[in-house]
């Protein structure tokens, strides 16, 4: 992500709010430890009224530390058939 193509408002919230940011990262470890299921995080963030900059950095960073899921690895109920 290019910091520097980002709107003002966007930039301001990395910046003002990066103990937020930290906080969702602490809980995205946290959840890995814990063995969470990093779709419901993704979720969570999706939903959130964080911009989509920062929704789009979260869900990547999420996706660095959990492995994504294949459709094998999922269980039968949730594959894509």
């Amino acid at each position: 992500m290019d910091f520097q193509k980002l709107d003002q408002d966007t930039q301001n919230f990395f910046i003002n709010n990066s103990d937020q940011i930290k906080a969702k990262k602490k809980l995205i470890n946290e959840a890995r430890t814990s063995k969470d299921d990093p779709m419901s995080i993704e979720k969570e963030i999706s939903e959130s009224s964080l911009p989509d900059a920062v929704k789009d950095s979260l869900v990547r960073y999420l996706w660095s530390v959990f492995p994504r899921p294949t459709n094998e690895s999922l269980p039968w109920w949730k594959r894509i058939l």
